[in-house]
């Protein structure tokens, strides 16, 4: 995580050095009002010269300045601090052009705020500008991510524009629709008065409508948090008005059955159940997972007791001797033998997943047989 402080007086240092003024804008000075953890910083350099200002923080925190857009980014610590101009001539043009009022302040090398903080002290979401959806679609997702992590409200000007504009968001990259349904499912919270505005407003019904929207939200939820995957579908499902439907548009033939075994392999333990009601307004990671099979089949109306079965098997898995499976490293080995050429690829976690399932369910006897049925499936590979 980065250390706020130290990158503060890397500024200092480095605008008494060049001259001009920076200041720290946009969400970090919102988590900081917050007392929030903040991990990417954004700075605009105004007036003055970013591209300098990147290179000489660069060098004091130990890392590099990239060119990044119309930014000057700096790795750090696994996040990123990023330098720029002013989006406009001042930083009130800069502050005016941000997605949210939330989002639009900055604060100073002394620590004081420029902007309105009003709506941070309401807990809502309002939109800085009229035109923002026009200028990026995408914010229309981040606003109801913002607000679902958050625990804020969406204001009813926000949900008038995301409905008018919500056709926009059919043209975004697929990667930034993934990478902000991947947040949305990492927050491990999931507020049902949010989803029922995302439906409201058909966020949920352009996404699935539109090819390859389909795929983009199963492979966010597939690839994203898997423990917060029942959390997702969950809410999702309950502010939906046809449950089973929204369902089956998530996860056409087969891949229903698949998903919910892998939530259930996501959680590593079960605890005992609880007296927790699945109807209330938010749901988390420690209430929910205990009552899994419960909330899932009262929610979908499942039949032939499939969320049981998957049950079952997640209980089986979760009692075996874990010295009685195998291990990555020992699929490696085992193919480093019979197929030196082959190189390293999602096969191994799928062979993986194969024995350990045999091993537990008894269709495989032992390690050796493990073994040898893992020298038949690499010689097919290869």
């Amino acid at each position: 995580m980065i250390e706020l402080e130290v990158v503060l007086a890397t500024a200092r240092t480095a605008r008494s050095q060049l001259g001009g003024d920076i200041y720290l804008v946009g969400g970090a000075v919102r988590d900081i009002l917050l007392t929030r953890d903040t991990d990417d910083l954004d700075f605009v350099v105004v007036p003055g010269d970013y591209e300098r200002y990147a290179r000489l923080m660069a060098k004091q925190l130990r890392s590099v300045a990239i060119p990044f857009k119309q930014n000057m980014r700096i790795p750090l610590c696994g996040s990123f601090i990023d330098v720029s101009a002013p989006h406009g001539e001042t930083l009130k043009d800069d502050l005016a052009k941000r997605d949210f009022t939330i989002n639009n302040l900055a604060m100073d090398l002394q620590g004081e705020i420029h902007g309105d903080k009003t709506h941070i002290e309401q807990k809502i979401i309002y939109p800085a500008y009229n035109e923002l959806f026009d200028d990026d679609p995408v914010r229309i997702l981040r606003g109801f991510r913002q607000a679902n992590a958050l625990g804020f409200s969406l204001s009813n000007n926000f949900l008038v524009l995301a409905e008018r504009k919500m056709p926009l968001i059919t043209a975004v990259a697929t990667e930034r629709i993934t990478d902000e349904l991947k947040k949305l499912t990492a927050t491990g919270r999931a507020d049902k008065d949010i989803f029922e505005a995302m439906n409201k407003t058909a966020l949920w019904q352009t996404l699935l409508e539109a090819n390859p929207s389909t795929d983009v939200l199963c492979n966010s939820i597939k690839y994203g948090h898997e423990d917060n995957f029942a959390l997702f579908i969950t809410a999702l499902a309950s502010s939906s008005a046809t449950p089973i439907r929204a369902l089956q548009k998530l996860f056409p033939s087969g891949q229903f059955y698949k998903r919910i075994r892998a939530v259930l392999d996501s959680v590593p333990v079960f605890i005992s159940q609880l007296d927790v009601d699945i109807e209330r307004a938010v749901w988390d990671n420690k209430s929910l997972f205990p009552l899994l099979p419960k909330a899932l089949r009262t929610i979908y109306g499942v039949k032939e007791n499939l969320i049981e079965k998957c049950y079952e098997i997640h209980k089986k898995i979760m009692d075996t001797d874990r010295d009685a499976l195998i291990t990555g490293e020992y699929v490696l080995s085992v193919a480093s033998e019979t197929a030196p050429e082959l190189t390293i690829g999602n096969w191994v976690g799928i062979l993986l997943n194969e024995c350990n399932y045999k091993l537990t369910f008894g269709l495989l006897a032992d390690k050796q047989a493990a073994k040898k049925n893992l020298r038949e499936q690499i010689s097919l590979l290869n």
